[in-house]
């Protein structure tokens, strides 16, 4: 392997962690669409958390819900064309980290898209830690792994 390939296949896979956004085909979704996805861990497995354009009304009447819906601003995330929402609510393990990293090395700029602010990763710990329907497992690693991230205070 020439040493420009090995290290694009290494820097595209660094990038695949905790914190990071990517834009994802997602066959778990009604229709199957691309959309833009959060990694919230990929140790011991990849979880990804939803970002949306808007919070749908049965998660808007429900308070409990609501409180696992952070904000992430477009002005604050150059890779965002509107505000937009982490869905905290549940974690998808939909993905193979492994295809996952072959795409990102392949087509790096179509699927990486860029790390969510400090501010934004501490908001969805708190979010994830709020939801009542994530297991207590997933919660632990995704707030785990993106602890592991951010800088010490």
């Amino acid at each position: 392997m020439s040493e420009l390939v090995h290290f694009k296949a290494s820097y595209s896979a660094e990038q695949i962690s905790p914190g990071g956004v990517i834009y994802w085909h997602c066959d778990f979704t009604t229709p199957p669409k691309y959309k833009y996805l959060l990694i919230g861990c990929c140790e011991p497995d990849l979880l990804v958390l939803m970002i949306n354009s808007e919070i749908n009304q049965y998660i808007q009447r429900r308070p409990e819900l609501l409180a696992c819906q952070v904000d992430v601003p477009a002005m604050d995330h150059s890779f965002l064309q509107h505000d937009s929402i982490v869905s905290c609510v549940d974690a998808k393990d939909a993905i193979n980290l492994s295809e996952l990293k072959d795409a990102v090395e392949k087509s790096y700029s179509d699927v990486y898209k860029g790390r969510l602010q400090d501010y934004c990763i501490r908001n969805v710990i708190e979010a994830v830690n709020l939801s009542p329907t994530m297991t207590g497992r997933q919660k632990k690693w995704i707030t785990g792994s993106l602890i592991s991230v951010l800088p010490e205070s």
